[in-house]
């Protein structure tokens, strides 16, 4: 049988167990998120990237919550593309 060393055993621990799938039902990729919003694959990474769309990073890709992309599109229904406030909370009085 062959004996590990100290080293071996203590960066084996550290290993994080494997990620599981998501479901990939509940997500879109970046390009599907893009199509159904009106923006550029460049324009939706900036949106996860600000945390205004929730997305799962999986492998090289991104997939983008289906739920958080409709919240969206409802947040922003009938403002320009380039409003300024398109995507902010309104503010609660």
């Amino acid at each position: 049988m062959m004996r590990l060393s100290a080293r071996f055993r203590k960066f084996a621990c550290e290993i994080s167990p494997p990620k599981l799938m998501p479901d990939l039902a509940e997500f879109m990729t970046v390009k599907e998120a893009a199509q159904e919003l009106g923006f550029s694959v460049r324009g939706i990474q900036n949106l996860v990237k600000k945390s205004k769309l929730e997305a799962v990073l999986f492998g090289r890709m991104y997939l983008v919550s289906r739920k958080s992309v409709k919240e969206y599109l409802d947040q922003t229904r009938g403002m320009s593309k380039n409003d300024p406030t398109r995507g902010k909370q309104p503010k609660a009085q």
